[in-house]
C-alpha cells in the first residue's frame, strides 16, 4: 500500500495523506482522525525513509571518534557512543560513527548524512567546529569548547583537579608537578588549570616548572618522570591514566627503589587505572552519561527546543590509597 492508494481510497488528496501523516501543515483533526484509523486498519506503516525524505530529516545522529588509533581505543569513546546510541534510540534515531576529520565530516554534511552531531573530542582552535558553524549544522560538544555559541556537556574538570590535589597535597606535602599530554587538548588546559589553583591556594608557585607537557608515550613519559624527579618533585599528578599507568611502569622496570618517596595520584580514571593500579588516588567520570545527555540535548535543538549552552556533570574524587 502506498499512499497514493491510501488517497484514492479516502477521496483526499496525496498531500492531505502527508500532512495526516507527518504532521505538519493544516489538516482537519476529523480528516487526520479517519486517515490514520484506515492506515491502522490495513496495517499501513510509513517508511520513515520516504517522510524524511520529504522533508530533508535523516534520522541519523553523528558520533564522532578521534583519528588517532590509541585514542579510538580509549573506554571513554566507547562509553559515551553507547550513551549517545541509548538517548537516540529512545528518541526513534540511529546513530552513525565519523572519524573526527575535516574530509569526512565535510562529506558528512555535503551529503546530509545526519542531522545532528555529536562531538567526542574537540581541539583548541578547532577547525570542523567552524565549519559545523558556517554550515549550519547542529552540533553539541561532549566537553569544553573555546569557540563561541558552542553547546557543550562536560564534566566538573578543573574543580575536581583543585579537590583532589588541595586535599592530597594537605595529606602528603612535598614537591608536586603534573605530567600531561598534549597541550592542544582542551580538556587538558583544565586539568592543568584546575592542579595550579590547589597549589597556588597552598601558597606554591604557578609557572611551568610545575608541569610537564606532550607525554604521549612510555618514553616521553618516563623522560618526563626523570627530569622531574631530579628537580625534586617527590608527588606526581597525571593528567590521565594511561600516562599514570605508563609512569607506573616505567618506576616498576627501573625498580621502585631507585626513586623513593614518589606518591603518583591521576586526575582522570577512565578504565585503565582500576586494571593496573586501582590504589591510585582519582578522579572519575561517567561517559555514559556524558554522551546520553548531548545526545538529547541534540535532539532538544533538532526538534527547535530551548537548550541550555552548557551541562556540567560531576565528577567522583577516589581516595583510594591515599
Amino acid at each position: 500500500m502506498t499512499i497514493d492508494d491510501i488517497a484514492n481510497a479516502l477521496g483526499v488528496s496525496k498531500a492531505t495523506v502527508s500532512r495526516a501523516i507527518t504532521g505538519n501543515g493544516r489538516i482537519a483533526p476529523a480528516t487526520r482522525e479517519r486517515i490514520l484509523r484506515y492506515m491502522d486498519e490495513k496495517d499501513y506503516r510509513p517508511s520513515f525513509v520516504a517522510q524524511n525524505l520529504a522533508t530533508f530529516k535523516t534520522r541519523n545522529i553523528a558520533y564522532t571518534l578521534p583519528t588517532d588509533r590509541e585514542s579510538s581505543g580509549v573506554p571513554f569513546f566507547l562509553n559515551c557512543l553507547i550513551g549517545v546510541s541509548q538517548a537516540a534510540a529512545a528518541r526513534k534515531y540511529d546513530v552513525i560513527v565519523a572519524r573526527y576529520e575535516m574530509p569526512e565530516i565535510r562529506r558528512l554534511v555535503q551529503d546530509r548524512k545526519a542531522d545532528g552531531v555529536v562531538i567526542s573530542r574537540n581541539l583548541a582552535d578547532d577547525e570542523i567546529i567552524r565549519y559545523l558553524a558556517l554550515r549550519g549544522m547542529p552540533f553539541v560538544v561532549v566537553g569544553t569548547s573555546d569557540a563561541p555559541g558552542v553547546i557543550q556537556v562536560d564534566h566538573g574538570h578543573r574543580a575536581a583537579a583543585r579537590e583532589l590535589t588541595a586535599l592530597l597535597l594537605e595529606r602528603w606535602g612535598g614537591k608536586p608537578a603534573l605530567i600531561c599530554g598534549d597541550r592542544n587538548h582542551i580538556v587538558n588546559r583544565i586539568r592543568w588549570n584546575g592542579f595550579r589553583d590547589a597549589v597556588i591556594a597552598r601558597g606554591g608557585d604557578s609557572d611551568e616548572a610545575l608541569v610537564e607537557w606532550g607525554a604521549s608515550d612510555a618514553g616521553s613519559v618516563g623522560d618526563a618522570f626523570r627530569r622531574l624527579y631530579a628537580a625534586g618533585v617527590r608527588v606526581f599528578f597525571c593528567s590521565d591514566d594511561m600516562i599514570c599507568s605508563r609512569l607506573s611502569r616505567c618506576l616498576s622496570d627501573a625498580g621502585e627503589e631507585r626513586y623513593p618517596g614518589v606518591r603518583m595520584a591521576c586526575l582522570y580514571a577512565g578504565g585503565f587505572l582500576g586494571l593496573y593500579r586501582p590504589d591510585v588516588p582519582s578522579i572519575q567520570t561517567d561517559a555514559g552519561a556524558a554522551g546520553e545527555c548531548a545526545c538529547r540535548v541534540l535532539i532538544d535543538m533538532l526538534s527547535g527546543k530551548d537548550v541550555p549552552g552548557r551541562t556540567e556533570l560531576a565528577c567522583k574524587i577516589l581516595e583510594a590509597g591515599s
